[in-house]
């Protein structure tokens, strides 16, 4: 009896260590990550900030001389073009690449991705031309969450660091890192959340936002008028218009993609179509 006694509790304390080693491992895996992830915010961060300096400043030269930059909209469309496809490699694919490596289609996100998408939005912004500035932030935090992932953290994490990335450049630009942090979490699936990334994405996305602030990025605000209250006619009329915007960036969406698709039929030749496109937008703005 006593020796059974003896085997059971040397099994007993088995399991007690077993799990207490198991609970020390994973503490110090989340440490890591999240330690990964306030870098990861830091340098996105950085980047964000240089970006949106840079491109506001841009933005006030142009304002104030439009006729002396918009209408060579079309020869800076030449010089983006010819960027792209003889430096650019793959980087010219954009969020394509972010989304490849996010669905696990391809597991390599090139760092040339991040200079080219912030020169050559700076250089359409100061022409004149079209060019959001969200794409360009998540690509900046994606490939610093994907790249510093694959050199610091297991290949188990590396869609976690991505989607941290992601909401790091976001949140950094636009400092707001709570609509930044559900952005990215469901991006690569819409109305799937990956919880697993939560803690990260909201550090990194925080940690972010703090950055450009200390580092003097002015926060892109747009005036609205005072909210009228939670009244049953302003919910319907916000009820209403988010059906409005939810049709309106559906059809918007679907037009890019036939509108890309007949271009590229039309006008096959990637300079002639560049060309055409900013010489159209040049004399629309002029």
């Amino acid at each position: 009896m006593f020796p059974a006694d003896n085997g059971k509790r040397k099994d007993g304390a088995f399991k007690a260590s077993s799990f207490l080693l198991q609970w020390l491992k994973s503490i110090k895996n989340h440490t890591i990550l999240y330690l990964v992830a306030t870098l990861i915010g830091i340098l996105a961060g950085s980047f964000d900030a240089l970006f949106g300096i840079i491109l506001l400043a841009l933005s006030r030269i142009r304002n104030q001389n439009p006729l002396s930059f918009i209408p060579w909209l079309p020869i800076a469309g030449l010089g983006i073009v010819y960027f792209y496809r003889k430096w650019g490699k793959n980087s010219q694919q954009g969020m394509a690449l972010i989304f490849s490596a996010g669905h696990g289609e391809n597991p390599e996100i090139p760092k040339r991705l991040v200079p080219f998408a912030i020169l050559s939005t700076w250089a359409t912004h100061l022409f004149g031309g079209s060019a959001g500035r969200e794409g360009v932030a998540v690509q900046i935090g994606g490939t610093i969450g994907h790249t510093l992932g694959s050199f610091l953290i297991t290949s188990a994490h590396s869609k976690t660091l991505l989607i941290t990335g992601m909401a790091a450049g976001f949140g950094g630009l636009f400092q707001t890192p709570l609509a930044a942090t559900f952005f990215a979490l469901e991006i690569f699936v819409p109305g799937k959340i990956e919880y697993a990334s939560l803690i990260p994405a909201l550090i990194a996305a925080y940690t972010a936002s703090f950055t450009t602030r200390f580092l003097g990025l002015e926060k892109f605000v747009f005036p609205l008028d005072p909210f009228p209250g939670f009244t049953a006619p302003a919910m319907l009329y916000l009820l209403l218009a988010g059906i409005i915007f939810a049709l309106a960036g559906l059809l918007f969406s679907q037009a890019l993609v036939v509108m890309k698709s007949k271009l590229a039929g039309w006008v096959p030749n990637p300079y002639s179509r560049i060309f055409i496109g900013g010489a159209a937008t040049s004399s629309c703005s002029c």
